[in-house]
């Protein structure tokens, strides 16, 4: 049934249904929004709840870190001399490449292990020889210059048993080569002085001294190959802790090498960009020698934690001891990661949380957080008494946004499937309140049809008998015209009762069919003309056209005389302008097709199927006062299928009708 026929009147019932109906949906949609809200703010809070406790509990697991090497740090402060060396070392062999243990005495610093740390912030001063020990020589380089006489004389002092006096004959042997244009003599010079390794000369170690000298005279020389190779060298070994340098000396022999290896100027920028981590530890170390020379003078324990980032990269620094003796730590974010956060691991896979570390700053010290826009906890440093800002996040945000997806689906399923109940309830309810409007009315206009089908075969009987009774067809002539239409009056109320009767017989399974063989030509030759002589009078006439050899079929003449003559009739009333109706028989050995065709006003095609049904008339009568019960149709079918038969409609409006009634050949 076309929506359209479901608001046909009276609506004065399904308008109200169809309103709350509405109304209780939308409630319904509403709740449910409501409902998915709450769940996601519950599952939001549960994560967030999550979160506070994980990141107590780290707090608790890093403070817990930071006691145990407090407590070592202690130990190292107390300990004797003797046994300093042996505990320093074990401790910080544990720490990784990012961490290093520095115990500070008065004037004195000492690392563990010495090569991660590039530059000491203070140096024990070294002996040097008395200027006059080299006051000659220099006289004859510097005052006559006479090289030659100067080379003799540093050779000559070269020779000593103190290696402080040597070392520094040797540098100035060197020097006076190079100006007296023996480059090859100095180089082997400057090899000599690079043996005596760690003597001091002028403050630094001969062998640092030696080497950097060699680089330069290569390098004024335009020995490239040779130059990089004794740069690569001289960087690798500066890197690696081999001397004992301060700040100002470390960062010139650095500048240095790198300035040979890129061939070009270098700026201290350049280095910290180079060096990032070793320069970090020991602007820590500095930073913290510094502090502990501001508190010398007091007598109390000197404890502490911090963050800062030298060179644009954190470092650690967590202390214990006192005036006399301090020892720290002092660690990058490669020493929080793997011995700070490492331990943690198991910990934070078992709560499924992901943890950074920001110093005082705000600024990024360790990060394992990937996801910026996941749910996160913050403690802050007066929160934990940490050196850092810690913050949790939750390890796998996706799966809990599953979880919340996975019963959001449950729940869209849950209305899903009860909007569809809606929707279906809706839909068979107002089909079935349609269908009995639609029943009602066509029930209606079939009460009406049968009256007026009543009324008048019934009026042209009374009119007829009135003129027999009063005697006003007086002669033969006229009694037999009366007669002739009240045997036609009689007939037509008769099939009209019988149409009726049949069909509700059929409707309710109880009309029998007596099937036996008929010849089919015959048959319809005799309804045709019988249907020829009913309209003659209103001027239409019956042409019979049969194609093929004769049929016989098992069928129930009177019940098929009936359906073939229910479809002429209807083609009468449905072709007022077209007096002519054709009716054909095609045999094909199989099947029995025997079709009536008008040039009527047609069928239209979306009612093609509905007027088979009981009440239906096509909506193209209006406008046409054609009469009729709308039974003819559906008992012509009914009668069809009850002979194991098929009806079959073409039709087009304004061009006609074509009904055909296809029948299966007896065997």
């Amino acid at each position: 049934m076309r929506i359209r026929h479901w608001f046909r009147p009276p609506h004065d019932l399904l308008v109200p249904f169809l309103g709350t109906t509405l109304v209780l949906s939308a409630a319904l949609g509403w709740l449910g929004w409501r409902l998915l809200q709450q769940d996601r703010a519950v599952e939001l809070q549960r994560v967030h709840d999550q979160l506070q406790s994980s990141a107590d509990l780290i707090a608790a697991e890093l403070r817990q870190t930071l006691s145990d090497a407090e407590e070592q740090l202690t130990r190292l402060s107390l300990l004797p001399a003797s046994g300093l060396e042996e505990a320093a070392s074990a401790y910080a062999e544990g720490l990784g490449e990012d961490a290093l243990v520095v115990v500070f005495q008065p004037g004195t610093v000492l690392a563990y292990p010495g090569h991660r740390l590039a530059y000491y912030p203070v140096l024990p001063t070294a002996e040097e020889p008395a200027v006059e020990t080299f006051a000659a020589g220099e006289d004859h380089e510097f005052r006559t210059r006479d090289f030659d006489r100067a080379i003799a004389y540093f050779e000559q002092l070269s020779e000593s048993d103190d290696d402080r006096i040597r070392a520094g004959a040797l540098l100035r042997l060197a020097r006076n080569q190079r100006k007296a244009s023996q480059p090859d003599a100095a180089l082997a010079t400057y090899s000599e002085l690079a043996s005596m390794g760690l003597v001091s000369v002028g403050g630094q170690p001969a062998e640092l001294v030696a080497r950097r000298a060699q680089c330069d005279l290569l390098e004024q020389l335009g020995r490239q190959a040779e130059l990089r190779a004794k740069a690569q060298q001289l960087d690798r070994d500066l890197h690696r802790g081999r001397w004992q340098l301060d700040r100002a000396a470390y960062m010139y022999f650095a500048t240095e090498a790198l300035r040979w290896l890129e061939a070009g100027s270098v700026s201290l920028e350049d280095l910290a960009e180079r060096q990032p981590a070793a320069l970090s530890l020991a602007a820590g170390v500095k930073f913290l020698w510094e502090a502990w020379q501001q508190n010398q003078p007091a007598e109390k324990i000197l404890v502490g934690r911090q963050s800062l980032r030298p060179h644009d990269r954190s470092v650690f620094l967590l202390w214990r001891g006192s005036a006399d003796r301090l020892a720290a730590l002092v660690a990058g974010p490669g020493f929080l990661e793997g011995q700070v956060l490492g331990p943690l691991q198991g910990l934070l896979e078992r709560q499924g949380v992901r943890v950074a570390l920001a110093d005082v700053e705000g600024r990024t010290v360790v990060s394992q957080i990937t996801d910026s826009q996941a749910q996160n906890v913050v403690r802050t440093m007066a929160d934990t008494g940490l050196p850092w800002t810690l913050r949790v996040v939750d390890a796998e945000p996706m799966a809990d946004l599953a979880r919340l997806a996975g019963r959001r689906r449950l729940l869209f399923a849950g209305l899903g499937f009860m909007a569809l109940l809606v929707v279906a309830g809706i839909y068979f309810s107002v089909r079935a309140m349609s269908r009995e409007i639609e029943a009602a009315r066509l029930q209606s206009d079939f009460v009406a049809a049968v009256s007026h089908e009543f009324r008048t075969p019934l009026t042209s009987l009374r009119q007829f008998t009135d003129l027999l009774a009063d005697g006003r067809a007086s002669s033969s002539e006229d009694r037999d015209k009366c007669y002739a239409a009240l045997q036609r009056g009689t007939r037509r109320l008769t099939r009209l009762v019988e149409n009726l009767l049949d069909f509700g017989r059929m409707e309710a399974g109880s009309r029998e069919f007596n099937l036996e063989s008929l010849r089919a030509k015959d048959w319809v030759e005799r309804v045709t003309s019988e249907f020829q002589e009913e309209v003659q009078e209103r001027g239409y006439r019956v042409e019979l056209g049969w194609n093929g050899a004769e049929a016989v079929v098992r069928a129930d003449e009177a019940a098929l005389g009936r359906a073939l003559w229910n479809l002429l009739d209807n083609a009468v009333k449905y072709s007022p302008a077209c007096k002519t109706i054709w009716v054909t028989g095609e045999f094909d050995q199989t099947c029995l097709t025997i079709s009536v065709r008008d040039r009527g006003i047609g069928v239209p095609r979306q009612e093609q199927s509905e007027i088979f049904r009981k009440f239906v008339r096509g909506s193209a009568l209006a406008g046409h006062a054609v009469k009729g019960t709308g039974l003819g149709l559906a008992m012509v079918e009914q009668i069809v299928r009850a002979h194991n038969g098929e009806v079959r409609l073409e039709s087009k409006v304004g061009e006609g009708s074509k009904f055909s009634i296809l029948l299966p050949a007896q065997e």
